[in-house]
């Protein structure tokens, strides 16, 4: 089975990330070429400009993955596959 596009998680406020399609329009561009990175800057200049209060973290098939938010703050972590580096946003 093909690995998939992306991988996105989110949180927020829900009827916007539903409404917005957040989670499939940043696949959506990483399907279509873009890095889950490039997608992501995207959508937040998209998503600061409607004024929405949400965030995502995200990984691409490549390994490349991003961590965004309108809001003020989103706590995140993450961890290396080999869990030698640790990353707390």
């Amino acid at each position: 089975m093909p690995l998939p596009y992306a991988a996105i998680s989110c949180t927020g406020l829900g009827e916007e990330i539903l409404n917005d399609g957040l989670a499939v329009r940043i696949e959506t561009r990483v399907r279509d070429g873009g890095s889950v990175i490039e997608a992501s800057e995207l959508t937040t200049k998209e998503a600061q400009v409607r004024g929405r209060s949400y965030g995502w973290i995200g990984i691409d098939r490549s390994g490349n993955w991003v961590s965004c938010n309108t809001t003020e703050h989103m706590p995140f972590g993450a961890m290396s596959r080999d869990l030698e580096k640790r990353i707390i946003g």
